[in-house]
């Protein structure tokens, strides 16, 4: 591997995965909120947080099609550049329509979906929080849905950067927001939970306001956007959205789903076991968006040699992007390993100080068992760190492939047909703990998957030689 390609992943990457992070910074946000709160906002907040990040994640892989899309038709060669500025136009403009309407049909889901909760055994503690947070939260959609269309329209150009610094700042703003909305100020109250998700619905659409603006002033970008007013729209031009973006969404569903299922199964060991997995939920959360990152700019590049027909070039970004991955996920791993009690300590400062302040012996025992089970739990994260950044990337390359269906296959058997029954198994086996052990099997499972998938498509495509590092 030229260490030219793995400078230029490196370049499209870090951008990305600070976005990236910035974004996920504020679902770990609402839940340090929530920690402030107490142990039930904890609990029950967390869930409904945990919940709405599979839907936003849900719908992050629908809409990256956009990005793959871009990528491909900004390699492709045979055309001018007017219809390429066009067709780039229509794709984004067809992204728009899709991204308010799905959001419009959230936002009516979202308000009867808490019904749902006692039938999954959850605590009665957990569940009015859980849906104060989810019914405030369909405000996050409309803005956070078409940014995801403007994001893909700036990373599949290559454009990352002006995300990169939009993200960084409005996640600096996404706490001292949240916070006002949550605790008031003055002699209001504030909205308590509900303010928590009001919030970051606020910094959303600050956002997307800046994100135009930067891509406005963008000279290669600028073009795509002049237009938009003469791009037509029809459903064919969704048809990216259903070949690509439903299989990346619902293999994302498959995974995040699994994730979900386990804050259920975690929720029926009661009210420390559920907030002590929240914690480690979301500070994995954090790593796993960095690999994000990782995975969306080498599937730029993967996307645009495949455009171009070069299909050696795109194997041998696709393998920078791998190396890069390891990289991080040895940092990720380390922290994890090295300061678990300060990541910890983040979420509990309210029930530490709610336990202190009551001078109980059985609240200082849950916010002792509180911190000591979220440690063991980043311990197991720290582990299947390797697997789960090399599924990621992996996933993603086959999108930028255009493989459609067969990664969803793998995704689908490899997390709910080993993952999530190993989950099931470990809980009553060795409780939370073999819960993570089983998520880490079924990303074990995935990643080899993937491989397969991907040796595959390179004997088919004259490429064998890639596989061994030639």
């Amino acid at each position: 591997m030229k260490i030219q390609v793995f400078r230029e992943v490196f370049r499209l990457s870090w951008p990305l995965s600070a976005a990236q992070i910035a974004q996920s910074l504020m679902m770990f946000t609402d839940t340090v909120m929530f920690g402030l709160l107490g142990l039930a906002e904890l609990g029950g907040g967390g869930l409904g947080a945990s919940i709405y990040l599979f839907i936003i994640t849900v719908m992050t892989g629908l809409f990256s099609a956009l990005g793959n899309e871009v990528a491909i038709l900004s390699g492709t060669t045979g055309i001018s550049q007017q219809q390429r500025t066009h067709r780039i136009a229509c794709a984004v403009k067809a992204g728009i329509v899709l991204a308010l309407f799905t959001a419009f049909v959230l936002a009516l889901a979202l308000q009867f979906l808490p019904a749902l909760l006692p039938l999954l055994d959850q605590s009665p503690a957990n569940i009015p929080h859980a849906a104060t947070y989810l019914q405030t939260a369909a405000l996050i959609s409309f803005p956070a849905f078409v940014f995801l269309i403007f994001r893909g329209l700036a990373a599949g150009l290559g454009r990352t950067r002006s995300l990169m610094r939009i993200s960084l700042f409005c996640c600096a703003l996404n706490a001292p927001v949240s916070y006002l909305l949550m605790s008031g100020f003055g002699g209001w109250s504030g909205f308590g939970v509900a303010g928590v998700a009001m919030g970051t619905a606020v910094v959303q659409l600050l956002m997307l306001v800046l994100l135009l603006r930067e891509l406005w002033r963008d000279e290669q970008v600028k073009p795509v956007l002049q237009a938009l007013s003469g791009a037509g729209f029809s459903f064919r031009q969704l048809i990216p959205f259903w070949t690509l973006g439903v299989p990346i969404a619902l293999a994302w569903a498959m995974e995040i789903g699994l994730f979900t299922m386990a804050t259920v199964l975690a929720g029926t060991l009661g009210l420390v076991a559920l907030a002590a997995h929240q914690i480690a939920f979301q500070t994995a959360s954090l790593s796993f968006n960095i690999y994000i990152g990782i995975a969306q700019g080498t599937a730029i590049r993967v996307g645009q040699c495949f455009g171009a027909g070069q299909i050696a070039l795109a194997f041998s970004y696709m393998r920078g992007g791998l190396v890069l991955g390891m990289l991080f996920c040895a940092i990720a791993a380390g922290v994890f390993i090295l300061v678990p009690h300060w990541l910890v300590g983040l979420f509990t400062l309210g029930v530490d100080s709610t336990a202190a302040a009551a001078s109980s012996a059985g609240q200082a025992d849950q916010a002792a068992e509180l911190r000591d089970l979220s440690i063991q739990l980043l311990f197991v994260a720290a582990i299947f760190q390797a697997v789960d950044c090399v599924q990621v990337i992996l996933m993603t390359a086959t999108r930028a492939f255009r493989m459609g269906a067969s990664p969803t296959v793998v995704a689908t058997i490899s997390y709910w047909l080993i993952g999530f029954p190993a989950a099931w198994l470990g809980l009553h086996w060795l409780g939370l703990m073999g819960i993570w052990l089983g998520l880490g099997i079924g990303l074990a499972s995935a990643a080899f998957g993937l491989a397969y998938l991907l040796r595959r498509f390179a004997r088919a495509s004259g490429q064998q030689q890639l596989e061994y590092g030639a």
